[in-house]
């Protein structure tokens, strides 16, 4: 694993260590790496680091445990940490909108902790639970296949709907793109990859190379330059919506 990885890495167990020893009552089972370092795909200045803490805590010990996770030094060259807190009968839930006790999200000096009491749910942990099943690494507890069932396809793929829609709107070109790469893996083989997974299969599969080129260029360096992106934004709609309709089929066959 490269350096950087490392680090990130050790920053986990730096936030497990924290997290044993943690006020708010909170009975740890398990922490778990997953995203790009479980991957090995992950890229210094780029990547988030992302954690899921299996465990259970009352609703009044949720704020001293986000403040034990923030208040771990954060590793050199980390873009951020997503993290969240979930407990076995959260995973459990088969609710489009599962439910959590607690996500924390870091980006530099930006602090966002949002408690899971009350919440209506969040669709992106079914992508979480069915990446750690795949690549986790389990620095703390019960391992990560151990914990994650494998997810229903129904529920993947709507999740998957979801990210496309809001990656088309709100998220950089390079993003949208390799998020559909995987998608589109996904949609027809019922893998689940990385963004660089997502880009090697989608070559392998006749994907709109000048799209998936430029796009993992500019993931790999983001200080590339970017301005072919607004004169592709026609062809970056057309993949989207060929990924979006292989998403559509699948989910009528599930």
């Amino acid at each position: 694993m490269p350096p950087p990885a490392q680090q990130a890495l050790e920053y986990a167990r730096e936030i497990a260590r924290a997290l044993a020893t943690a006020p708010g009552g909170l009975d740890l089972s398990s922490v778990i790496v997953h995203g790009s370092v479980g991957f090995g795909d992950y890229v210094a200045g780029r990547s988030d680091l992302d954690v899921l803490i299996v465990g259970e805590v009352s609703a009044d010990g949720v704020a001293e445990v986000a403040d034990s996770i923030c208040a771990v030094p954060a590793a050199a060259g980390l873009e951020g940490l997503e993290c969240s807190l979930v407990s076995h009968h959260d995973i459990a839930s088969l609710e489009p909108l599962r439910p959590f006790r607690l996500h924390v999200n870091l980006q530099g000096e930006t602090r966002r902790v949002v408690p899971g009491d009350g919440h209506a749910g969040d669709e992106d942990l079914t992508l979480h639970y069915a990446v750690a099943r795949t690549c986790g690494i389990t620095i703390w507890g019960t391992p990560a296949d151990e914990v994650f069932p494998p997810q229903p396809h129904a529920l993947v793929t709507r999740a998957l709907l979801s990210e496309l829609h809001w990656a088309a709107e709100k998220a950089e070109p390079c993003y949208a793109v390799l998020n559909a790469a995987r998608a589109w893996a996904f949609a027809h083989e019922g893998a689940m990859l990385s963004k660089l997974g997502g880009w090697m299969w989608a070559r392998r599969h006749d994907g709109p190379a000048h799209l998936l080129d430029l796009a993992l260029a500019n993931y790999l360096a983001p200080q590339s330059d970017t301005v072919q992106w607004p004169a592709l934004q026609g062809d970056i709609d057309s993949f989207l919506d060929t990924v979006s309709t292989s998403l559509q089929v699948k989910a009528e066959r599930s």
